[in-house]
């Protein structure tokens, strides 16, 4: 109980706010879970209706990328956080707005390589946490169940369970203190048991297939490679079924949503939580500070780069108790425009050489092309710090003059062991993909495997490239006819397996110009 007391002061401390009608927390969106090439990292997608957000995480050991990516059809803009594969797999996020020093905090257990895990940042107008408080000996005693105990101040806290999982739910007030609520949960292992050991049979065998098929003991035309274009399905069927099952969600009225994981629960475990409400003080700062902070988040909006700086300069200068506060806050909006002023001046440098070469007359249409390609990228990078309609027009005006004109796209395929760079790799064939169907590298596991989708789908695929003694391949696409996705086929008897990815993703991740990209290929060596 001591412990209990001792979590509500701490987390009953109330923080100043910007006057709203409510705090944003991070909510799990288990239905906007995907997929996405990361070069075998894990991440979290945070959803939001606010492009000023400031996210961290608090337990990384390697750095971490956190990329704007645009908004998606419903109009939320899309933060992908990206884990290095070398950190830990449940990284805490503290996510804010710019300008205000509340933070939601969420504690992500991340899946899967080149997975993201999804969350939406809504507004709520009691947010909540919880505390795992289990001790060494908490236990169920019951041989066939395990036990989930919450603890609140909430008296409306529920828990809701999967349907299947035939868990039992009891609410009660706890006799020893009565401003606290009891919330019991008895959870039968035999269906999250069963899914588990589904999920294994099915991966298990399709691991062995895919042994076989790679120690070329499979011939094109064998039977167990239908089985493993079915296995390959059933195991993302069980996977979606064991994730299904493998989280409870604890809520209350008008608070966040708390996903509790109970996936690796054992028999006659037994886990104790604390469920309280962080108390948000709706104050308004009136304050110095807060006015040139809201001044310079105004001007920002307004692209006003040089100017939303020297507020926030002045708002570091005001000497108010506030200031300790926000100072980080103003520190990262200061970085940010410092940053939009860098790209806009560099975009201005292009605009003024190109004018400058209309004028004269004597450029090439190429030459005109390079600069213009430049203030694209350079376009496209103030939108990832501001995403405004305004650069998107820009930016369009410019693709659209550049059109006509071929896409180059320069490779480099090395070796990759264990996180660092071995040789070039040479016989590296480039293949484009025009298909519909959904792929993935997983659709390629061996170079057999290819040839048997090859015969099957062949009008799709077309070979474009091929790499040199150096690793180096280069090739020109039609800008108006792009694939929907880029194959690299190592040689049959190389150690490398088949790298595929979506034609979009390729062109998020290469560098260069909007005419002249680059990307550099690590296919993973044993």
């Amino acid at each position: 109980m001591k412990r209990i007391l001792w979590i509500m002061l701490l987390w009953c401390l109330a923080l100043p706010s910007w006057a709203q009608s409510g705090t944003n927390e991070l909510n799990p969106s288990p239905e906007d879970d995907c997929f996405e090439s990361l070069d075998g990292n894990r991440g979290v997608l945070i959803l939001s209706k606010h492009k000023d957000l400031i996210i961290s995480v608090t337990n990384k050991a390697y750095p971490v990328s956190v990329d704007l990516r645009g908004k998606n059809e419903e109009g939320w803009y899309r933060y992908y956080v990206i884990i290095d594969a070398r950190d830990t797999k449940k990284p805490k996020l503290e996510v804010g707005r710019m300008g205000s020093p509340y933070r939601s905090s969420q504690l992500v257990t991340l899946k899967n390589p080149d997975f993201l895990v999804a969350y939406r940042l809504e507004e709520v107008d009691n947010p909540i946490r919880y505390d795992e408080q289990t001790e060494v000996n908490d236990v169920h005693f019951n041989a066939t169940e395990a036990a989930l105990e919450f603890t609140s101040t909430l008296k409306s806290l529920q828990v809701k369970c999967p349907p299947d999982l035939g868990a039992r739910v009891n609410s009660q007030v706890n006799p020893q203190d009565t401003s606290l609520l009891l919330v019991e949960v008895i959870i039968p292992l035999e269906r999250l048991d069963e899914a588990r050991t589904n999920v294994t049979k099915l991966q298990n065998r399709l691991d062995e297939l895919n042994a076989l098929l790679d120690a070329g003991k499979l011939d094109a035309d064998a039977p167990e490679l239908d089985e493993m274009d079915r296995l390959g399905e059933e195991v993302k069927q069980a996977d979606a079924r064991l994730a299904s099952l493998s989280s409870v969600m604890v809520y209350g009225e008008g608070t966040n949503l708390l996903s509790i994981p109970i996936g690796d629960l054992a028999p006659r475990v037994k886990r104790n939580y604390v469920v309280l409400p962080i108390v948000v003080e709706k104050e308004v700062f009136t304050t110095q500070c807060s006015a040139l902070m809201d001044e310079g988040g105004r001007l920002f909006g307004m692209r006003k780069y040089k100017q939303a700086r020297a507020a926030y300069d002045k708002a570091l200068l005001t000497g108010e108790s506030v200031v300790a506060d926000l100072k980080p806050n103003i520190q990262a909006a200061i970085e940010l425009c410092d940053s939009c002023l860098f790209y806009d001046d560099l975009t201005a440098r292009c605009f003024r050489q190109i004018a400058r070469m209309k004028k004269e007359g004597n450029a090439t249409q190429a030459e005109v092309a390079d600069y213009a390609s430049y203030a694209i990228q350079y376009i496209e990078q103030i939108y990832r710090f501001n995403p405004d309609d305004y650069y998107l027009k820009r930016i369009e005006l410019m693709k659209g003059l550049l059109m006509s004109m071929d896409l180059q796209v320069k490779f480099t395929f090395v070796e990759w062991k264990t996180f660092a760079e071995g040789n070039p790799i040479p016989g590296v064939e480039i293949w484009i993909y025009r298909g519909f169907t959904p792929l993935s590298s997983n659709s390629f596991s061996s170079d057999k495997r290819f040839r048997r989708i090859l015969k099957k789908e062949g009008m799709n695929f077309q070979q474009v490239g091929e790499s040199g003694a150096d690793g180096i391949a280069e090739i020109e696409l039609d800008r108006t006819n792009l694939p929907t996705g880029i194959l690299f086929r190592p040689k049959e008897d190389a150690p490398q397996k088949i790298v595929y990815m979506s034609f979009e993703d390729l062109m998020r991740r290469a560098q260069g110009t909007y005419m002249k990209k680059q990307f550099r290929v690590k296919m993973y060596t044993k």
